[in-house]
């Protein structure tokens, strides 16, 4: 690679990033085969011996490259027009540093492709085009991020081995689901063939409790939840003491699972579910203070709208990103009396990105990412709950495979 000698390692991360420069570019990209699952070959131009015949067998779960490609194709798919046709601006970035951000427009859509070559992860603020307040997604990772009050987003780039890339989208609101005035028309008519978003309906749950009662022994129930997140004790009731199987699917990529054999106390009144991510609510002091972000490859606060025990064992499935697929999820409590962290449990990431934890306490907590298990389950403080049925419930939330399509890459500039 431009002469430079690369271990493999070293040219395998640059090669994650080069994708995503060329994946995310205009036009038609096209895949010189075996580069998807990280084929090498002679460096010996002009003679044809580059590449030896195509090694499916390389196309498994645990090829990092194989999953870059895979995410980053899914997420050109879902924007082709953007990608293919939209324009493109530099919006931030650094020689000295090794990284870019990208926006490509297209229409009312806006991406910002953030880009590091580094091997150590990159916090940068990328300025948007978007309000104050204004709730992005990383389509890489599947993190969400707050726009601040001088309309920069704070976000950490990965370093290149871990794929090197964040895609920025505007979350969409849904909207009030108060019917409008009779009396009133909107002004602004709808464009021909596009429609509104369409919130979640009002849970209906007396009928979602009748639905429980008559399902099978080992039935699992799953409810697409309102934008008010609230479960109705009704239904904890109604699963308590059953091997059937409650799914809350928050959206946002957050689902409650909740079986009936963990529920050992009907709670009082409806249980508000609320997941929010990045929340903020723990002072970074007390996390620099806990020293988890040293091997960290990211770092998340989630607070649950709950307080207090549950009376029951949920088990929560956050999706954290394909991209730390086989990696380990490490969840600490923040104790508000003592200021600091508790570890709970660490978790293996799944093939979708998502990790599973469950919980006995809601209040505010931290999840961190790293390569090895940081928290020994068998020593952490009991706040959230074990470990030792979590895995179970991977089978309830499903797995999604992304057909691979064509592309290839072009080398992004040299970094020393």
């Amino acid at each position: 690679m431009n002469g430079k000698k690369y271990t493999e390692d070293e040219a395998t991360s640059a090669a994650l990033v080069a994708a995503t420069l060329q994946l995310t570019a205009k036009g038609i990209p096209v895949i010189y085969y075996g580069e998807e699952v990280g084929l090498s070959g002679l460096n010996n131009y002009p003679y044809q011996t580059n590449r030896y015949d195509m090694d499916f067998s390389k196309a498994t779960k645990d090829n990092v490259t194989y999953q870059h490609y895979k995410n980053l194709l899914s997420i050109r798919n879902a924007y082709t027009d953007v990608f293919a046709r939209g324009s493109r601006t530099v919006v931030a970035g650094s020689d000295e540093e090794c990284y870019d951000v990208i926006a490509r427009s297209y229409g009312d859509t806006t991406l910002y492709v953030g880009m590091n070559i580094k091997d150590t992860a990159k916090e940068v603020k990328v300025p948007v085009s978007l309000a104050a307040g204004t709730e992005v997604k990383d389509l890489y990772s599947g993190a969400t991020y707050t726009v601040g009050s001088d309309k920069t987003v704070a976000v950490t780039i990965p370093a290149a081995k871990d794929g090197g890339t964040v895609i920025l989208t505007k979350v969409k609101k849904t909207v009030d689901p108060t019917p409008a005035d009779p009396g009133k028309t909107d002004p602004t008519p709808a464009k021909p063939g596009k429609t509104d978003p369409t919130p979640a309906a009002k849970v209906d749950w007396s009928k979602e409790v009748e639905t429980i009662k008559n399902a099978s022994a080992k039935d699992t129930i799953v409810v697409k939840m309102d934008e008010t997140g609230v479960v109705s004790k009704d239904a904890i009731a109604a699963i308590k003491g059953t091997q059937k199987k409650l799914v809350l699917d928050m959206g946002d990529g957050i689902k409650w699972v909740i079986n009936g054999s963990d529920v050992s106390k009907v709670p009082a009144k409806d249980v508000n579910m609320s997941v929010t991510v990045d929340s903020k609510k723990i002072p970074e002091d007390v996390i620099k203070a806990a020293k988890i972000e040293k091997d960290a490859k990211k770092v998340v606060q989630i607070s649950l709208a709950h307080e207090g025990e549950f009376g029951f064992k949920p088990v929560l499935s956050i999706d954290l990103g394909k991209t730390y697929a086989g990696k380990y999820a490490n969840l600490y409590y923040y104790n508000t009396k003592t200021k600091a962290l508790e570890g709970q449990m660490s978790v293996k990431i799944a093939d979708d990105g998502s990790a599973l934890l469950k919980f006995t306490h809601a209040s505010d907590y931290v999840i961190s990412i790293t390569d090895q298990a940081a928290i020994d389950n068998k020593k952490a403080a009991p706040k959230s709950g074990d470990d030792n049925e979590a895995a179970t419930y991977v089978c309830l939330l499903g797995l999604a495979m992304v057909a691979i399509t064509a592309a290839t890459y072009r080398k992004k500039r040299a970094c020393k």
